[in-house]
C-alpha cells in the first residue's frame, strides 16, 4: 500500500507539472533515498504466489548467484493451497522458480545472462509501474513529459564504437602503436567470436540429427561464408556437451568483463588495467579538462588575481591593457553619440577609446593607423552615411569597437569548473596602473580561489542579449545561495570578520567625526543620495561617543528601506570569554526592525553562513541588496581597521606566571615518568610497585618482538594517557591565563571569532605540541628498538616516543622538531 501510494503521488506530480523533473543534487539524493528505502522494504515472499523466494547474491560486477531454498521451505511452499507455481504471461514457470528447482542440490548456482534477463522480464511484467518510477528516464511523449523504461535498458545488446579520431595511433620511439582503446574493443570482438563459435558448434550438432530435407533447407538459409566449418567450430564439435557449456559460460563472463573494462577500467579484476572510456574523460587529464576546456578563445583574458577590498562585490578590477585590448561592438545612436565620438578621437592607445570602426557596408577601419586629425574627422561623421551607403540605400548604423568601460559585464571563470558558481558575471572596474586582475574577498568561496598565484579567465560578451543574460542571470551577487541546498556561498572573511567583532564590542566607542566617516563610506555603496540621520550618541559625558553597533544599525536601515529585518542568532565567541555581567548580551545577536540591539556581528552573520544577518537581508530584500550590504560592510570594516588597526605580535602568546607554573607542573619530568610507569605496568600486567626501569625495558622488548599486535596496543594506551596530560595543560592555561587578556589579545580574538586559525595553533604556540601521531600511531621504532639514535632501545619515556612538551614560543629541541616534522 505504501509503495502504491508513493508511486501514485510521484506519477501525479509529474503529470501535473507536464515538464521534466528538476535534476538538482538535492532532488537526486532525495530520490535515491526513496529508492533505497523501497529496496530495503523488499520482502523474501512473493506478493503474487505468497511463497518464499530464494536469495540472490552478486559477486563483483560480473556474476549473479542464486541460493536454492532449503527442503523445509520448499515443502512449506508446496503446502500452500490455492496458489500455484508462479508463471509468466505465456503460462510457463518463472525463470527463477525453474532455476531454484533445478539446482537445489548445490549450495549456490550461477545465473547466466539469459536467465537474469528472463527474471528481469518477469519482474517487469508484474511490477512495471514501480520499475518505471525507479529506473526510468524522463522522455517527451504525446501526453507530455513522462518517465519511461523497459527491461531492455538493463542490458547491452549493441556496443557503440568511438570514432577513430578519439582513438588515434600512438607514436613512441619512432614506431606506431595501436591505441589502447582498440585493444579493449578487440577483446570484446574476440569474446563475441568465441561465443558465436560455440553456438555454431551447437547448431551443427543439432543439424546432424535433422532429416535430410530439413538439413538441405538449413544449408540454403545459411550465408555462403558460414557454409564452410572452421577449425575452431570443428574443435568445439568434438568436445563433450558439458565442456562446451563450460566454455560458453567462461566466454560470457570474459565478454562481460571486457565490456565493463572498456566502459570503466576501475571495475576490472586484473591489476593495472588499461584505461577505459570513463578514464579517458574524467579528472584533470581527461578529454574535457585537458583538451576542450581552458583553450584560447577570442575576446578573453587571463591573469593572476589579487585582492581588493575597495571594489564592490559584483565588480572585477582589470588592468588598462585588458580594457584597451578587449572591445565591445556598440552601434551609434543619439544616446551614445557623444561618448562614442570621444572614444573614436582617443583611439586605441588612450582609455576610454576605440580600436575599430565598422561602416554601413561592413568595412572595418583600423583607428590605430589613423592620425589624431583623421580620427577627429571620423568622430564628426559617425551618424553621416557614406556615399556608397547612400547609393546602395543601406541605412545600417555604424559600429564602434570601443574599449571596455566601467560597468560592462564580463564573465569570470576559474578552473576547475566544479559547480555553477565557478563561472559568474562581474561588472568591469578599470584600474589604471595595475597588472593583475583584482577581485573582492566575497567571491573567493564561489571560485575556490585564494591569492597565492591563482589565475582566472575573463570573457567579454559581444552581443546585447549576452550582456543581458550576464547581468540578469549570471551576475555574481545573484548567486548568493547555492542551487544545491540553498545555503549562502558568498560572504566576508578574515580581516573583515575581526573588524566587525571589534566594532561591536561593548566598550568600543568612536567620535562623531569617525561615526560620520564610517557611515559615509557605506552610504556611498547603499544609497549615495540617502539622507542619514545621525542618532543620539551612546555616551554623552565627558564627550559624545558612538558605539560600533550604531554604525551597523545605520547601514542596515539604508540597506533595508521599506522592508526592515528582524534576526536573532548566536556569535562564534563563547560566553566564558566575557564577564558574567553582560556575557549573555554579547553572545546573543538581536536585530529588531533593522536595529542592532545586542550581540557581535561576526562570522555567523556576515560570512557565508546560513541564517545570518546578510542571509536574512537576502531573503527579505533580495540578492542584490545582500550584495550591496556585503560591499558596504566590507568597506566600513576596512576603513575601521585603517583607523584602529589589528596586529598580532609575540605579546599575544606568553602565559601568565600562574599559567607557566601550571604548565610546568603537568609536563615536569617526574610527572611524565609517573605516567610512563603507570602505563607500562598496565600494559605488562605487572604491579607498578615492583616495576623498575630494567624490567620495563625487558618486558617491552619481549612483548614487541613476539606479539605483532603489542605495538598498536601500547601506542593506544600511551596516546590516551598522554592526551589527558595535554588536555589538562590546555584547560588550565587557555584562554584565561594568557598574559594579554581577551579582547585585547589579537591572536585569541582572531581564532575565537573564526576569522583565521584554530585553538590548536594557539596551544602549540603558547603551551605544547603534544603527542605526535603518524597515521594513528606513535613514532615507529627502528629495528634496534629506537625512535632516534640518541635514545635507548625500547625507552618508555614519552619524549622518546614522540611526545613534544616544547612550544613554538620558547623553541623546540632538535629531537622534538624532528618528531614534529615527521608528523
Amino acid at each position: 500500500m505504501i509503495l502504491t501510494a508513493l508511486r501514485d503521488e510521484a506519477a501525479a506530480a509529474i503529470a501535473e507539472k507536464g515538464v521534466p523533473e528538476i535534476a538538482t543534487i538535492t532532488a537526486r539524493e532525495a530520490r535515491d533515498r526513496i529508492i533505497d528505502g523501497v529496496l530495503r522494504e523488499a520482502v523474501d515472499m512473493c506478493p503474487h504466489c505468497r511463497k518464499k523466494s530464494p536469495a540472490l547474491r552478486k559477486e563483483g560486477v560480473r556474476k549473479v548467484f542464486v541460493t536454492p531454498l532449503s527442503d523445509k521451505i520448499v515443502k512449506m511452499n508446496e503446502s500452500i493451497d490455492g496458489v500455484g507455481i508462479p508463471t509468466t504471461a505465456d503460462g510457463t514457470a518463472t525463470p527463477l522458480y525453474t532455476v531454484m528447482q533445478k539446482d537445489r542440490a548445490s549450495a549456490s548456482s550461477y545465473l547466466s545472462v539469459p536467465a537474469v534477463e528472463d527474471i528481469i522480464n518477469s519482474l517487469w511484467d508484474h511490477t512495471s509501474s514501480l520499475f518505471t518510477l525507479m529506473f526510468g528516464s524522463i522522455q517527451e511523449t504525446k501526453e507530455g513529459w513522462r518517465r519511461k523504461a523497459t527491461p531492455a535498458s538493463m542490458f547491452f545488446t549493441v556496443l557503440p564504437v568511438l570514432p577513430s579520431r578519439i582513438r588515434p595511433p600512438v607514436m613512441q620511439g619512432g614506431q606506431v602503436f595501436d591505441n589502447m582503446i582498440n585493444s579493449l574493443y578487440a577483446r570484446v570482438l574476440e569474446m563475441n567470436i568465441n561465443i558465436s563459435t560455440v553456438r555454431r558448434a551447437e547448431r551443427e550438432i543439432a543439424r546432424d540429427t535433422m532429416p535430410s530435407a530439413e538439413t538441405a533447407a538449413a544449408d540454403a538459409a545459411l550465408p555462403v561464408a558460414e557454409r564452410v566449418l572452421s577449425e575452431s567450430v570443428l574443435a568445439h564439435m568434438q568436445m563433450k556437451s558439458g565442456e562446451r557449456m563450460a566454455k560458453l559460460v567462461g566466454y560470457s563472463l570474459q565478454l562481460q568483463e571486457a565490456v565493463n573494462g572498456l566502459l570503466d577500467s576501475a571495475t576490472a579484476s586484473v591489476r593495472n588495467p588499461r584505461p577505459g572510456i570513463r578514464q579517458l574523460i574524467e579528472k584533470k587529464e581527461g578529454l574535457f579538462r585537458m583538451n576542450l576546456m581552458g583553450k584560447r578563445v577570442n575576446y578573453a583574458a587571463r591573469s593572476v588575481i589579487s585582492p581588493d577590498p575597495w571594489i564592490a562585490t559584483d565588480e572585477v578590477g582589470i588592468p588598462s591593457v585588458f580594457a584597451t585590448t578587449l572591445t565591445f561592438p556598440e552601434g551609434v545612436c543619439d544616446a551614445n553619440l557623444k561618448r562614442l565620438s570621444k572614444s573614436v578621437r582617443n583611439g586605441p592607445n588612450q582609455w576610454p577609446g576605440a580600436n575599430f570602426l565598422q561602416d554601413e557596408l561592413g568595412r572595418m577601419i583600423n583607428l590605430g593607423k589613423k592620425s589624431d586629425e583623421e580620427r577627429a574627422a571620423i568622430a564628426k561623421t559617425l551618424q553621416t552615411p557614406t556615399p556608397e551607403a547612400l547609393q546602395t540605400g543601406r541605412a545600417k548604423p555604424k559600429v564602434v569597437y570601443r574599449h571596455l568601460n566601467n560597468g560592462d559585464p564580463m564573465l569570470v571563470n576559474r578552473q576547475p569548473t566544479l559547480h555553477r558558481v565557478s563561472i559568474m558575471a562581474h561588472k568591469v572596474r578599470v584600474l589604471p596602473g595595475q597588472n593583475t586582475i583584482r577581485m573582492h574577498f566575497a567571491s573567493c568561496a564561489s571560485y575556490n580561489a585564494d591569492f597565492d598565484g591563482d589565475e582566472i579567465n575573463l570573457h567579454a560578451p559581444q552581443t546585447y542579449p549576452a550582456r543581458a543574460e550576464a547581468l540578469q542571470i549570471m551576475l555574481n551577487d545573484r548567486q548568493y545561495v547555492t542551487p544545491t541546498a540553498g545555503n549562502p556561498v558568498r560572504g566576508l572573511i578574515q580581516d573583515h570578520v575581526v573588524a566587525a567583532n571589534r566594532m561591536c564590542f561593548r566598550g568600543t566607542f568612536i567620535t562623531r567625526d569617525e561615526f560620520c566617516q564610517l557611515v559615509t563610506v557605506g552610504r556611498h555603496v547603499l544609497d549615495p543620495k540617502a539622507k542619514v540621520e545621525v542618532p543620539a550618541p551612546a555616551i554623552l559625558f565627558p564627550e559624545p561617543l558612538y558605539s560600533g553597533k550604531q554604525v551597523f544599525t545605520a547601514l542596515l536601515k539604508m540597506s533595508t528601506k521599506g522592508a526592515p529585518v528582524t534576526v536573532t542568532g548566536k556569535t562564534r565567541l563563547k560566553p566564558g570569554m566575557f564577564p558574567e555581567t553582560y556575557q549573555k548580551w554579547e553572545t546573543n545577536v538581536t536585530v529588531r526592525n533593522s536595529e542592532l540591539l545586542t550581540g557581535l556581528i561576526g562570522k555567523n552573520h556576515i560570512s557565508a553562513a546560513k541564517g545570518g544577518l546578510v542571509h536574512a537581508v537576502c531573503e527579505v530584500c533580495g540578492e542584490l541588496a545582500a550584495g550591496r550590504l556585503l560591499t558596504a560592510i566590507g568597506r566600513v570594516c576596512t576603513r575601521y581597521l585603517q583607523m584602529k588597526g589589528h596586529t598580532c605580535s609575540l605579546g599575544d602568546c606568553p602565559l601568565t606566571k600562574e599559567g607557566d607554573r601550571l604548565r610546568s607542573t603537568h609536563i615536569a619530568p617526574e610527572n611524565l615518568a609517573a605516567v610512563s610507569r603507570e602505563t607500562c605496568a598496565k600494559f605488562l600486567d605487572i604491579p607498578e610497585q615492583v616495576l623498575d626501569a630494567d624490567a620495563t625495558i625487558k618486558g617491552l622488548s619481549h612483548a614487541l618482538r613476539t606479539d605483532e599486535t603489542a605495538g598498536a596496543r601500547l601506542d593506544s594506551m600511551f596516546s590516551g594517557r598522554l592526551n589527558q596530560v595535554t588536555s589538562a595543560v590546555l584547560s588550565d592555561t587557555l584562554p584565561n591565563r594568557l598574559k594579554a587578556a581577551f579582547p585585547n589579545n589579537c591572536l585569541l580574538l582572531m581564532v575565537s571569532s573564526g576569522a583565521k586559525g584554530s585553538q590548536v595553533n594557539i596551544s602549540q604556540i603558547a603551551c605544547l605540541l603534544g603527542q605526535q601521531s603518524l597515521e594513528g600511531r606513535r613514532v615507529p621504532l627502528t629495528v634496534l628498538g629506537k625512535t632516534l639514535p640518541c635514545y635507548e632501545p625500547y625507552d618508555p619515556a614519552p619524549i622518546a616516543n614522540g611526545f613534544v612538551a616544547d612550544r613554538f614560543l620558547t623553541g623546540l629541541r632538535p629531537q622534538s622538531y624532528f618528531f614534529h616534522c615527521m608528523a
